[in-house]
């Protein structure tokens, strides 16, 4: 067997797609291997006269360590994202160091250097590592992208660091800044969610619990796939102040078109006399008056299962369609209902939301209004006046390209949106997307043109949203789904109960074997049976389903649990103190947090036991 054919055979294993595309491959550029003056290899290219050389040519191996010193290490494993593979060198020495560094993901952009590599060096034990994620040239960088935004989450992107392997940058400028773009944008977004969790934790988990209310008379919004033409344009309504202009051509689009809202638009449109056929709400902290106007109450309202249940709660018997999920305790019941409820990523923002709920249900003309995200003619939002200070308190101010070729002011949380559009619309090749907002700021990737017009060249065929929407089966349609909902969730409260007694009992055999560590008395057996007591607790949060809702009220204390251990200075008494003090916060917070829970899914509870 060749070198190639064992490469390719290993990479199989975990990428038979990208290895045939590698047989596959001819290459385009000459490209040479040599071999390094201290053992290893190193790789050339030439570029017009030159040859450009990839790594060291005296000790690759040096050159490894000396890289791979730029990242910090701490007591956690480091994930690490390379822009290039190189030769294989840096990359073999982060796999082999397995205790300081942890998932290796690799953007390799010339297939050709590649392809060299595999033809002429055993790189077999390298690619069957578990740890490393290899992406290989233009077509891999959208799955690049999905893979990072699902890896990298709120509680971890502390632990990713990027890098750019020696020349890569030179020689290929422009694929390195795109990919260490949308490497940042995803970075950005899990510390944005990191720190709305810090902020909002609390009310999130109460919405979390009170949306199970809904369930009961709820429908799964991505049953409208199969009823809806996907010729029939969706027309995203925000509530940016262009929407004044608007109103009167959305009127004329009722009736052959989906018209779906942001909740902060619903308002104005329905004092315009203007029905959208949906919803949406997300915000768990909404702040506001939504669904004011009681002829809005009888219009279907896409949520989420943290979106705010006070906003939900005015309307009587809201007819709720759920279209993302949270939680695990709700991906667990939707699953025994038998739905597959996606987690959705909307960027922070209601109008991103609607914006993926149209991709999802499989629309091709995305039409947009009121999307200005930019302070225009002074004002944040249609139906608000001018500008007030809470348009404006908390946020910086800047400078985009505006709709109409100035630039435009806009405020930072707006920015990020502008962001989040820019990076996702240009993707979306075969749908068209139309940017009518006639104002504010210009986005990437979409078709510009009055709404007027818009609605006259897409809005043809005539569409009943309420007559599809009356097709769609509730998620419980009998009492025997009603009970395995009650019965799942009354054992999510009795073990929440169960694991309060057994977190306050460790606490005290912590905070009793740190009395008598301070005092001079160092007992091996207590402390190895209070360490195991501990180990337990932390484990049943890992694998518990009320992980992730529990650490939502504690983000901040889950994060820093063992941030600064295994420092040289410190005697193993000193630091196991250190880590005694910060578990015993730990607990002190995840009794708090279940104290909070508990009344919460009690009133749940009630609700639903009615019923049945």
């Amino acid at each position: 067997m060749s070198v190639f054919e064992k490469n390719i055979n290993s990479i199989k294993k975990w990428n038979r797609v990208t290895a045939d595309q590698l047989q596959e491959s001819i290459p385009s550029e000459e490209v040479f291997i040599g071999d390094a003056y201290i053992e290893g290899q190193f790789l050339a290219v030439c570029r017009g006269d030159k040859l450009k050389v990839i790594g060291s040519t005296y000790s690759p191996a040096h050159e490894a360590e000396r890289y791979i010193m730029q990242f910090e290490t701490g007591m956690d494993p480091q994930n690490i994202v390379l822009y290039g593979f190189g030769s294989g060198s840096i990359v073999k020495v982060l796999l082999e160091r397995s205790a300081e560094f942890g998932r290796i993901i690799v953007f390799e952009p010339c297939i050709d250097l590649f392809l060299k590599l595999i033809h002429e060096k055993d790189l077999s034990n390298i690619f069957e590592n578990d740890r490393l994620r290899l992406f290989l040239g233009n077509n891999d960088v959208s799955l690049f992208e999905e893979y990072l935004d699902q890896i990298i989450e709120d509680h971890n992107f502390r632990s990713y660091h990027y890098g750019c392997l020696s020349q890569y940058k030179q020689l290929f400028p422009e694929s390195e800044e795109n990919i260490r773009q949308r490497y940042l944008s995803i970075l950005e977004r899990k510390e944005a969610d990191y720190n709305t969790m810090v902020h909002f934790g609390k009310s999130i988990t109460k919405c979390e619990i009170h949306t199970f209310r809904y369930m009961m008379h709820a429908k799964n919004l991505y049953d409208l796939k199969s009823y809806i033409n996907s010729d029939i344009p969706c027309i995203l309504v925000a509530a940016g102040p262009s929407l004044e202009k608007n109103a009167e051509h959305l009127r004329k689009a009722k009736g052959k078109s989906f018209i779906i809202c942001v909740d902060s638009a619903a308002d104005y449109l329905a004092s315009q006399g203007i029905m959208p056929d949906m919803i949406c709400t997300v915000d768990s902290d909404k702040q506001g008056v939504c669904f004011a106007n009681p002829i809005l109450h009888s219009i279907p309202i896409a949520i989420t299962t943290t979106s705010s249940y006070a906003q939900i709660d005015k309307i009587a018997t809201p007819e709720v369609m759920y279209f993302s999920s949270q939680s695990i305790i709700h991906e667990k019941v939707f699953r025994e209902l038998g739905v597959e409820m996606p987690c959705v990523y909307g960027g922070g923002s209601v109008a991103l939301n609607i914006f993926e709920i149209a991709l999802k249900l499989g629309f091709r003309t995305i039409i947009m209004i009121g999307q200005d995200l930019a302070l225009t003619n002074n004002m944040a939002h249609a139906g608000k006046g001018g500008l007030v200070e809470s348009d404006l308190h908390s946020y910086s101010l800047c400078q985009v390209d505006g709709y109409y070729g100035d630039p435009v002011i806009t405020r930072s949380d707006f920015l990020f949106y502008i962001q989040w559009y820019n990076s996702r619309i240009p993707e979306l090749t075969d749908i068209t997307v139309v940017n009518a907002t006639e104002g504010g700021a210009a986005l990437k990737g979409t078709k510009q043109m009055p709404f007027e017009e818009a609605v006259k060249q897409y809005c043809i065929s005539e569409f009943d949203f309420m007559t599809t929407y009356a097709k769609i089966s509730y998620i419980i349609q009998n009492d025997e789904q009603k009970s395995l909902v009650y019965q799942m969730l009354e054992k999510h409260y009795k073990m929440l109960d169960n694991l309060k007694r057994d977190v306050v009992q460790a606490r005290m055999d912590t905070d009793r074997a740190c009395k008598h560590i301070d005092s001079g008395y160092v007992n091996s057996k207590e402390l190895e049976r209070v360490n195991q007591k501990n180990t337990k607790i932390l484990d049943r949060m890992a694998l518990s389903d009320a992980s992730d809702m529990l650490y939502r009220y504690m983000v901040q204390t889950e994060n820093s649990l063992t941030d600064g251990l295994g420092r040289d200075d410190r005697s193993p008494l000193q630091e196991t103190m250190i880590l005694y003090s910060r578990i015993i916060r730990y607990m002190d917070e995840l009794i708090d947090a279940i104290d909070y829970q508990l009344p919460e899914w009690t009133a749940v509870l009630d609700v639903i036991k009615k019923e049945l």
